[in-house]
């Protein structure tokens, strides 16, 4: 269990990297691709912030799924229960 908070954090930290600063990104995968090596185009960046927006979607979904597990595992029941049982008890 110790690898899923460590992965989800690590896409959260690539997320956060990429839509601060996807030049940085540009710079490791797609700048031998130019001769100039200048700049990305505006559509890159966009995408790029996009993607990243993605990463930490995931990330976070991850480790929200993870505290559910260890929750219903803690409790003895199965995770579809204990979601089911949330949802009762909210609506």
């Amino acid at each position: 269990m110790v690898i899923y908070r460590v992965l989800s954090l690590c896409l959260i930290i690539f997320g956060i990297l990429i839509m601060r600063n996807p030049i940085i990104v540009w710079k490791i995968r797609d700048a031998w691709a130019t001769q100039d090596g200048t700049e990305p185009s505006d559509l890159y960046m966009l995408i790029a912030r996009i993607v990243g927006g993605v990463f930490i979607f995931v990330g976070l979904v991850g480790l929200i799924a993870l505290f559910f597990f260890i929750i219903a595992s803690s409790r003895d029941i199965s995770v579809t229960t204990f979601i089911s049982l949330s949802v009762k008890v909210r609506g």
